[in-house]
């Protein structure tokens, strides 16, 4: 699913109520939001979905696989999320309690 996606899925549920562009505006601002979150404080929980992180890598020594030369990679922050219980049970079929509100 791309954002495009996303932007026509809540455009057909909402159409006569919302313009698209107005619905593309809060989709980009949804996603921005999680970003500046992540890079601010370094997590991003959204309920019953998951929680985005970044998690720092060490520098480490790898090898050029064309050449086999030596390079070094340095310190860097990558993105990573772990799904919700409830996101993991309902892809994996499983049943939900849809009272509860919380992530792993």
């Amino acid at each position: 699913m791309t954002k495009h996606d996303i932007v026509e899925c809540i455009y057909g549920k909402y159409q006569g109520t919302l313009t698209r562009n107005v619905v593309k505006d809060i989709v980009t601002s949804v996603f921005d939001e999680i970003i500046r979150e992540m890079s601010e404080d370094g997590e991003a929980k959204i309920s019953r979905f998951g929680t985005f992180k970044v998690a720092e890598r060490n520098a480490k020594q790898a090898r050029n696989p064309r050449t086999g030369e030596p390079v070094m990679i340095e310190d860097r922050k990558v993105p990573k999320f772990k799904p919700s219980r409830y996101l993991q049970n309902k892809v994996n079929n499983l049943p939900v309690d849809d009272m509860k509100d919380e992530d792993d």
